[in-house]
């Protein structure tokens, strides 16, 4: 169908996709639906009976996947808001507004949460007995500060910004290809404004820190890895150097995930506030756009648990443990 054609067959109703890639779409969302749920609850419980609570590394690591289990539940709102309820939106308003309020809340979490597990493995490489003086408290602490002053920042604004309204298809209007559950027009340029304060802060600082974190504490380990030749009979230094490889490794694992994950979408939301969407081709681009800046956060919230038990013993081991009693349980 051509653009005139379109144009004039266009109703209130129409979407820029098809009934088949809406059914491809909703399956393929849904399977991460699920296993971004089982994946971080199946991790949650491992690190509460790890004891997580009492270190200050695994504690961040809770709070990170209790931010993706809770961002995977209100996955499927998006997920009815991208497809089956893309031009009309057939749920109470309520649950418009609670998914970008979640969504950007958790995301604003899992990238303070990053951070500040890359600063304390900073810490722990730099100076690890200051870094045992890191108490409990001190890191409760710590992350319900996270939680509060994102909830602030991330949740609160886009309760207000956000609603379900009729767009204007075919004009030079910001909005004109935004899904019917988004920004309110009147809202537009504020939601333009608040992207250009808040992102750099709960986005682009914490993603440069943690890749400069990342990378000064991969020189340390290295640096440290060349002195082992000098002392090779220094167990008690290989046995450090062998816990900072791991935590290395396990560090990189969820800074380059969330990369995966966050960048796509920062990228996408210059893009759509700053492209109008008067042709049919820019209102599809900007649909598969958003929706596969969306499923790369859905990877990143499946893949988190997954390298969390691939790149720690511990948690492998517990991991192991827990289905192994369950299968036992089945069985009998």
């Amino acid at each position: 169908m051509n653009n005139s054609t379109f144009y004039n067959t266009y109703t209130k109703t129409s979407v820029p996709f098809t009934e088949g890639e809406a059914v491809f779409i909703t399956v393929l969302l849904g399977l991460f639906l699920i296993v971004g749920v089982f994946g971080n609850t199946v991790m949650m419980i491992i690190l509460y009976r790890l004891k997580a609570l009492r270190s200050v590394y695994d504690s961040f690591v809770l709070f990170l996947c209790l931010a993706d289990f809770i961002s995977s539940l209100v996955s499927s709102i998006n997920l009815y808001i991208r497809t089956w309820g893309y031009s009309q939106f057939g749920l109470p308003v309520f649950f418009c507004k609670l998914f970008w309020c979640v969504d950007v809340w958790t995301s604003y979490v899992s990238s303070f949460h990053i951070l500040s597990y890359a600063i304390v493995r900073f810490i722990g490489v730099l100076f690890p007995i200051k870094c045992r003086r890191i108490k409990p408290v001190h890191t409760r602490i710590w992350i319900a500060l996270i939680w509060l002053v994102t909830f602030l920042c991330g949740c609160i604004p886009m309760a207000i910004l956000t609603g379900v309204e009729t767009k204007t298809r075919f004009t030079k209007a910001v909005d004109a290809t935004w899904p019917v559950c988004s920004q309110l027009s009147k809202w537009v340029p504020t939601y333009i404004q608040y992207t250009e304060y808040t992102y750099p802060i709960f986005f682009y600082i914490p993603m440069l820190a943690t890749a400069v974190l990342s990378l000064s504490i991969a020189a340390m380990v290295l640096k440290r890895r060349r002195n082992i030749s000098q002392s090779i009979s220094d167990q008690a230094l290989k046995r450090r150097i062998k816990k900072e490889n791991l935590a290395f490794v396990q560090l990189s694992a969820i800074v380059g995930v969330f990369f995966v994950g966050y960048i796509p979408f920062t990228v996408f939301v210059f893009y759509a506030t700053n492209v109008n969407g008067d042709t049919l081709e820019e209102w599809q681009r900007n649909w598969w756009f958003g929706t596969a800046q969306y499923i790369c956060m859905r990877i990143s919230d499946c893949l988190n648990p997954i390298l969390y038990s691939l790149t720690s013993k511990k948690i492998l081991k517990a991991t192991a443990k827990l289905f192994k009693k369950r299968h036992a349980v089945d069985k009998s």
